[in-house]
Order: structure tokens, then C-alpha cells, then sequence
């Protein structure tokens, strides 16, 4: 019942013609959290623009340290147009709404297969994603070590699944499946040099992983969003996905490529999602 009670707290009080491509959604992102939990908003508005029919998002949101760029300046979302404000004052306006990123919203998960419509905007960064040749072959880990809230000062920290235990699920899905390359995401520089040598040393996988990825020293974060970007891509294009700790960020991109996993889900297996192409 609560989605429910959710959705109709979230809908104008007033009928509005269901069909509504020529009128634009304002979303207002409230929170001001990294870019997996602004991807709750994204899945919400998704969901909505899908019963409306709409086809233009007006998106505003806040910005943050964990967060400092503008979302609709990284990502694109197939069948959806961000609009500015100049161009929304020229246009009738459907819904408004106020979603907090940092709380979410339990329908958002009615936006879940929508996730396989997100896309880089950068051409630069689909070449990049496009030269990794990820896909069938590929498990993707995601280890997490840091929070941006919290410095770390030079230390990662080990708060999930130990690195046993992540060594046996990949073992066990190399014997599953057949996998012989991975692609790591990791968030500190520390995590990345410690995986690539555990890794050689105990599986026979071909690895890779964004070389020219850049961190913080002070928080061990990466600093540019197309380095977040490719990692988050890269990961959603592999054929099963491994994560140290519950992470929005792999989460989604388990969303993206086909995998309907569960916040505290550690791993799964992906779906080909290229050819699917969903309406608004």
C-alpha cells in the first residue's frame, strides 16, 4: 500500500490528459547526495514521464562536494529531452515535483527498466566504453572502500564482504559461466593497485580498468565525472556484477544493464540490454 499512497501524494489532485508529449514535467531534485542516489529522482521521473507520456523533464537539483556537477550535462536518457528553464516558460507545464535524493521514494522502482534508456551524453566517453569491448565475457567488481563524508586519510577502509569472500563469488561464476576477462571499478587508487594484484594472483582473469582514472588523496575518491561515468557504464555492460558493499552506484548500473537487484544484493547476472529500447 505504500507505493501507492506514495504515488497518489506525488500526482496533481486534478485529472490530467494522460496523453501529454507537447507539455514538460518539472522535476526538482531536493537532496544533494552522490550521483547513485540522484539516480533514484532519475528513475522516478522516468516512471512518471512514462504515464504521461511526456517526452520533456525540466530537472533541477542542488549541488554538493559529493556531487558538483550538473546531471543533465553527463547523462542523456534515450526517448526523454532536458529542456532549460527559458525553454519550459514557452511551454505548458504537466506535473511538478520534489523528490530528496537522499531519502528516495519506494516508487521510484516502477522507473527500474527504464534504467536500460540512461546513457553518457559525452561522445568521448561512449568511444572509451565502446574500446573496452566489454560484454559476454566480462564480470565487473565494484569495491567500494570510502565514503565521500567521511575522509579516510589515506586509509581505505575493508566494510563488506570480505576479500575471501568476494574471491569465491568470482570463482564461482568463472565456473558458472565461463568468464575469462573483469573489468574493476573501484573509488581510491589504494583499493584499485591492492585488487589487481589479488586478482593476478588468485584467478586466471584478463583484466581492466580505467587507467587514466584520477583520485582525491585526501578522501581517495575518483575527481571527474567522466572517470564515474566509465566506470559506472563499463560496469552495467559486463555479464555478471560483483560488489564489496551495497552501493546505489553498482545497483543502478546492474539497473542499466538488465539486473533487478536488491539494494543489499551483492552480485547477479546482467542482461544484454542494447537492443532494448523503451518509449517515454
Amino acid at each position: 500500500m505504500r507505493p501507492l499512497f506514495e504515488l497518489a501524494k506525488s500526482l496533481p489532485s486534478q485529472p490530467l490528459n494522460i496523453f501529454a508529449p507537447d507539455k514538460f514535467i518539472q522535476f526538482n531534485e531536493l537532496g544533494s547526495t552522490g550521483f547513485g542516489d540522484r539516480l533514484r529522482g532519475i528513475a522516478l521521473m522516468a516512471f512518471l514521464a512514462s504515464i504521461y507520456r511526456a517526452n520533456q523533464i525540466c530537472y533541477k537539483e542542488e549541488s554538493s562536494d559529493a556531487f558538483p556537477w550538473k546531471l543533465t550535462n553527463i547523462i542523456s536518457f534515450d526517448g526523454l529531452e532536458f529542456i532549460s528553464d527559458q525553454r519550459a516558460s514557452q511551454l505548458p507545464q504537466l506535473l511538478e515535483v520534489n523528490h530528496n535524493c537522499s531519502k528516495g521514494t519506494t516508487i521510484k522502482r516502477f522507473g527500474y527498466k527504464h534504467m536500460k534508456r540512461l546513457r553518457p551524453s559525452s561522445i568521448d566517453i561512449r568511444k572509451k566504453l565502446d574500446s573496452l569491448a566489454l560484454g559476454a565475457n566480462y564480470i565487473g567488481i565494484h569495491v567500494r572502500t570510502t565514503d565521500s563524508a567521511h575522509p579516510m586519510e589515506g586509509k581505505a577502509r575493508d566494510n563488506g564482504k570480505s576479500s575471501r569472500s568476494i574471491l569465491d563469488s568470482i570463482h564461482l561464476a568463472q565456473q558458472k559461466y565461463g568468464y575469462s576477462h573483469a573489468y574493476l571499478a573501484c573509488d581510491s587508487l589504494v583499493a584499485r593497485e591492492n585488487w589487481v594484484s589479488l586478482l593476478a594472483k588468485h584467478t586466471d582473469l584478463k583484466l581492466s580498468w580505467n587507467s587514466s582514472a584520477k583520485y582525491d588523496s585526501s578522501i581517495l575518491r575518483q575527481t571527474g565525472a567522466d572517470d564515474m561515468l566509465i566506470d559506472f557504464f563499463a560496469l552495467s555492460k559486463c555479464a555478471y556484477l560483483i560488489r564489496s558493499v551495497p552501493s546505489e552506484f553498482s545497483r543502478f548500473a546492474g539497473l542499466v544493464g538488465g539486473l533487478k537487484m536488491q539494494y543489499n544484493q551483492l552480485e547477479g547476472l546482467l542482461k544484454n540490454s542494447e537492443s532494448t529500447r523503451l518509449g517515454p
